[in-house]
């Protein structure tokens, strides 16, 4: 895991300061290397060092070893690469980067990890590919010399890099299927492209001067939609998406912007609800197993998050036996956030599976003088506004995991997308059941929900209102993060867009169409984008084995009675983890993940310090926000007259981001 950089020069001049500010700005993700590599229009390469490349990496003799100071070279350039290495594999100076091939014709910065680079290895080596090194970086080089562009297809878990391909004369970039990793875009106004990994890292050169993108800060402010497109809030920054690459040529007269494209969608298989539950069952085991397997590869310590929920407890507990079977030297070790309100603590859950599998535990408990403390600095860090307090439970997760000396952690993102896991997801359900005149299996769903989570009054009342509703012949729907009320009173401006609106989405129509667009477009990606700000703030890479590509191909295809399944989430999760989980575990009905209460500490004794920081927020939101409106609302909750919006806290963590990044209304 690691931090990258790169720019072509079409315009002003670049300087190499330039390329290593960007650089070690990011220094958090990759603290145990340094490297750059400057290429001029003839495509000669000259690699180059800083401060913090280790000395073995200068005398290695690999064709990449960079022998001279980045501040004693005097030459121009047409590209540079930059890159900050965060030792997991091969932790030798051989997995130093930038790295080439042995010709110096292709040369990559790259973040990520390819779980399946063994067996990729050994494929190319049939071909007669020879390898100098251990490192999964020089077998994604060997790929795509072998198979072009369509090394994609071959590659088994995240990543993010930027190729730059001398023959050929252009520059290739691509990120995972589900954008795990992430790459941003600028062009600046002279022209100057640059790609990085954290979008932060352009506010080092000397053209950058943002401009808020006044669409997209609506649909965050109002509507909770982050990370969900390839525009960011900043108006000339775009990101690549799940599943995107993007090219462009490097000749010296070469003109045009960066072309960005389609390389994977989500298959569909129409012969997925063939199989009866058993074997479903049985294939999701060896999938689910195979991923974490696959993700337990690394030279150092793998830990685990563990919530006390369905999802990372299950990861712990397939872990746990394959490091037992392993013989691991190490005691597997779990993080875990914890309150002491009970109403936001797990440890109960916890400490059941902690108990049966005889884990090293370890327990962060998150406080609100500690967010107060921290909200600012997060919002620089986290290269955005946050929606909750819940992304500040993770980032203490992440610190503890590096405190106690952990470099990987696993995590369970992306199974509540893919299994409908989510509470929000009934209501839908329901509603697709009623309009497709499904009524045994909404009779036996409703039934089910009722004896979880409601009462058969509840379900009368719940069908009542599905008959009555206008929507049910159109479309589906789920409520968004703010109360109606807050839409109602326009507190949320829409901007003059200068010709940046945004295309209106589609609107799915099947629940199968809203997981879809929940792991593609919506939910996941904001959690992910937080996922790796969190844990790479503390130089930890984070795996997430539920978003091993073949798990995610199974699951969107299976039949939604093999998700939910009268009335109960995770269904094929559950039957699956029978005998392993304890029951309580297994069975648990309600939903936490990494949560924090926020709402009690907006009305607790720090209510002051929270009411100016949001009264400082609407100042400088005041483009977007009906400020007076939002604090006579947040007023009245105060008061026990209005009920939490998450809406509060949007606009608070809008207004740090705004303040820490330099950009104005």
């Amino acid at each position: 895991m690691c931090g990258v950089f790169a720019c072509v020069q079409r315009g002003a001049s670049i300087q190499v300061a330039d390329l290593v500010a960007a650089t070690t700005l990011i220094r958090h993700r990759g603290p145990d290397d340094e490297g750059y590599v400057l290429i001029d229009e003839a495509g000669r390469a000259k690699p180059l060092r800083g401060d913090e490349t280790p000395p073995m990496s200068c005398t290695s003799g690999l064709r990449y070893a960079p022998d001279t100071r980045w501040d004693s070279y005097r030459v121009g350039f047409h590209v540079g690469l930059g890159h900050r290495r965060l030792s997991i594999l091969d932790l030798s100076v051989a997995g130093h980067q930038p790295m080439c091939d042995r010709e110096q014709k292709v040369w990559i910065t790259y973040n990520g990890e390819i779980y399946n680079y063994k067996e990729l290895r050994t494929q190319l080596e049939s071909y007669g590919v020879r390898f100098q090194t251990g490192t999964d970086t020089e077998v994604v080089i060997a790929a795509y010399k072998h198979w072009g562009e369509a090394c994609l297809d071959h590659f088994n878990g995240m990543w993010a890099f930027v190729i730059v391909d001398v023959d050929r004369q252009r520059l290739f970039a691509a990120g995972d299927r589900f954008a795990i990793k992430p790459l941003y875009l600028w062009s600046s106004p002279s022209g100057n492209v640059f790609f990085a990994s954290e979008l932060k890292q352009f506010t080092r050169l000397p053209e950058w001067n943002p401009e808020l993108h006044a669409p997209a800060c609506y649909e965050y402010l109002a509507k909770g939609k982050f990370n969900h497109i390839n525009q960011t809030l900043i108006r000339s920054v775009r990101r690549l998406r799940g599943g995107e690459k993007c090219s462009m040529p490097l000749a010296p007269s070469a003109t045009g912007d960066v072309v960005i494209s389609e390389w994977y969608e989500l298959p569909r298989h129409a012969g997925s609800g063939a199989m009866n539950d058993g074997e479903a069952i049985e294939e999701f085991e060896e999938l689910f197993a195979d991923s974490i397997r696959l993700r337990l590869r690394a030279d150092v310590k793998v830990g685990s998050c563990l919530s006390g929920g369905l999802d990372s407890s299950s990861i712990v507990c397939i872990a746990n036996g394959m490091l037992r079977n392993q013989d691991s030297a190490h005691q597997q070790e779990t993080i875990s956030s914890c309150y002491e309100d009970s109403r936001f603590d797990e440890r109960d859950y916890i400490h059941q599976v902690v108990d049966l599998l005889g884990v090293k535990a370890h327990y962060v408990f998150p406080t609100v003088d500690a967010l107060l403390e921290r909200t600012a600095s997060m919002a620089w860090q986290l290269d955005g506004p946050f929606f909750s307090g819940s992304v500040f439970s993770q980032w203490n997760v992440f610190s503890e995991a590096r405190q106690r000396g952990l470099k990987v952690m696993l995590d369970g993102q992306g199974a509540d997308e893919q299994l409908g896991g989510y509470h929000k997801y009934y209501q839908p359900l329901f509603t697709e059941l009623l309009r497709n005149l499904q009524w045994v299996e909404y009779a036996q769903q409703l039934g089910g929900w009722c004896r979880r989570h409601g009462s058969p009054r509840d379900g009368l009342l719940m069908t009542k209102r599905l008959l009555s509703s206008h929507r049910l012949f159109r479309k589906l729907s789920f409520r968004a993060g703010s109360v109606p009320s807050l839409h109602q009173g326009s507190i949320f401006r829409r901007c003059e867009s200068n010709g940046d609106d945004l295309a209106s989405p589609s609107v799915p129509r099947t629940v199968d169409e809203l997981l879809r667009n929940e792991i593609q477009r919506t939910s996941l990606p904001r959690l992910l984008h937080y996922e790796d700000r969190n844990s790479m703030a503390h130089s930890i890479e984070a795996r997430v084995p539920f978003l091993d590509y073949r798990l995610v191909e199974f699951l969107v295809n299976q039949p939604i009675r093999r998700k939910i399944r009268r009335g109960e989430t995770k269904f094929l999760l559950r039957e699956s983890m029978k005998g392993r989980l304890p029951e309580g575990v297994r069975t648990r009905q309600d939903k936490m993940g990494f949560v924090s209460p926020e709402e009690v500490w907006m009305r607790g004794p720090k209510k002051n310090a929270f009411r100016d920081l949001l009264s400082t927020a609407c100042s400088q939101c005041e483009a977007f926000v009906d400020g007076p409106r939002l604090l006579t609302h947040f007023d009245e909750y105060l008061q026990g007259n209005k009920k939490y919006s998450k809406s509060y806290w949007r606009v608070i963590s809008f207004g740090n981001w705004m303040q820490e990044f330099g950009v104005t209304g």
